[in-house]
């Protein structure tokens, strides 16, 4: 007899997992930001922003989009912040 799996533990490893990856590529990225690498920082900000956006955390993605901003205002790319400051008001 075969058994068959629950579908709301399932669902709940889901959630588990992607909160655990989730907090492992914050501290990636922070630890990018605090070895001053801002350009590598500033992609990774960028890519976290994209995933919050799918897992429907605007506010969340916001946050990591002023932190991209802030790793482009640090290597002096003005455009950067421009482009950056613009997708953060569009969403």
């Amino acid at each position: 007899m075969r058994k068959q799996l629950n579908y709301t533990r399932s669902k709940a490893a889901e959630r588990i997992c992607r909160a655990a990856s989730t907090a492992k590529q914050a501290q990636y990225v922070y630890s990018l930001q605090a070895a001053k690498c801002y350009d590598k920082a500033r992609y990774a900000f960028e890519r976290a922003a994209t995933g919050q956006e799918r897992q429907s955390s605007p506010w969340q993605a916001g946050k990591l989009l002023e932190q991209a901003a802030s790793c482009a205002k640090e290597t002096g790319d003005m455009t950067q912040v421009a482009e950056l400051s613009r997708l953060l008001h569009a969403a």
